[in-house]
């Protein structure tokens, strides 16, 4: 036969005994039994008595456990932070390079600009000071036509038609230099 385990009030209740013939024996199992009783009493006394320290000891564990998932969710928030700042970080130093990159190109462009518009202003400036010469020339020619008498009328207008069109000219280079009379 199998025997169930007792539980803590049960353990010290005496078996019965059956049919007990001798009155000593009704005493003794008396008295376990109020030893027993008396025993299940202070048992549950004692447990009474500990569970306000296990309910201390839980909170306790509690605020730990508590305290150990905050340090770690605020060093896990940290870690991610200073993970974002350096992409951030790393971000802003590509968009600068390419910024840079970009100004540099852009000021290259200007640079070769600038190079192109001096030289053509000193084209311009060459070609302006050749033509004014060679309009000079021109009036110079066209004055000594008029006092010669033996120049025909028709000659004489067609190069004052080339004066004008090298005075026009002229006009438009000093318009492009910017020395615009």
């Amino acid at each position: 036969m199998t025997s169930v385990p007792k539980t803590a009030p049960q353990q010290f209740a005496p078996e019965p005994a059956g049919d007990l013939p001798d009155p000593v024996l009704q005493v003794v199992s008396d008295l376990i039994s109020d030893i027993g009783a008396r025993l299940s009493a202070e048992m549950a006394r004692a447990e009474q008595a500990e569970i306000p320290r296990l309910r201390e000891a839980l909170v306790a564990v509690r605020e730990s456990v508590r305290r150990e998932l905050s340090e770690s969710l605020r060093d896990e928030f940290e870690a991610r932070f200073r993970e974002s700042m350096e992409i951030a970080k790393l971000q802003f130093s590509e968009k600068v390079q390419e910024a840079t990159a970009s100004l540099e190109e852009e000021r290259t462009r200007l640079r070769q600009e600038l190079t192109a518009a001096r030289r053509t202003a000193n084209d311009v400036s060459a070609e302006l000071l050749s033509k004014q010469s060679e309009l000079e020339h021109l009036n110079r020619e066209t004055a000594s036509m008029l006092e010669d008498p033996d120049v025909e009328l028709s000659t004489i207008i067609r190069h004052k038609s080339l004066v004008s069109d090298l005075s026009a000219y002229i006009k438009g280079l000093q318009y492009q230099s910017g020395k615009a009379e």
